[in-house]
């Protein structure tokens, strides 16, 4: 079984002035880690936003080249639109946990942010683990679990 935490992105998630986000990506050495797993959780918190009614998706896009992304979860991020707090930090957490989706060879987060002239200090940790066919001794693992 493979389990990781890392730091997956640390700065700031901005809006261009018009209400729309610009989307910044995790950390390009971790696209093999994050496709390497069948459960991802994704936690962090956003500093004190500024703007009008900030809010914060992040989206986990997989490939096979890492040229061409797609969210596998299309219609459902795993943070999608949370409120980011003015006067506070704003925690938030999500997790990927759906087997039956298909894993692809790489992945990453896709961070990105609506609301008028809105910005925030952003950090986000990854947690994987892996109890699929790759992970050496999975299954028996699995089947202790279940009994």
């Amino acid at each position: 079984m493979m389990v990781f935490h890392e730091l997956a992105y640390e700065g700031y998630v901005l809006t261009d002035g018009t209400g729309a986000g610009l989307t910044v990506y995790s950390d390009p050495r971790l696209m093999e880690l994050l496709g390497s797993v069948d459960v991802l959780h994704v936690s962090g918190y956003a500093a004190p936003a500024t703007g009008t009614t900030p809010t914060l998706t992040v989206a986990i896009d997989f490939s096979n080249d890492r040229s061409y992304f797609f969210p596998l979860n299309l219609f459902v991020p795993v943070i999608n639109n949370v409120s980011l707090s003015t006067s506070s930090e704003t925690l938030f957490q999500g997790v990927n946990d759906n087997p039956e989706l298909a894993h692809l060879a790489y992945g990453r987060l896709g961070i990105f942010m609506t609301g008028t002239d809105a910005r925030a200090f952003v950090r986000i940790w990854v947690t994987g683990r892996d109890l699929s066919r790759r992970a050496a001794g999975s299954r028996a693992m699995r089947s202790l679990s279940l009994a």
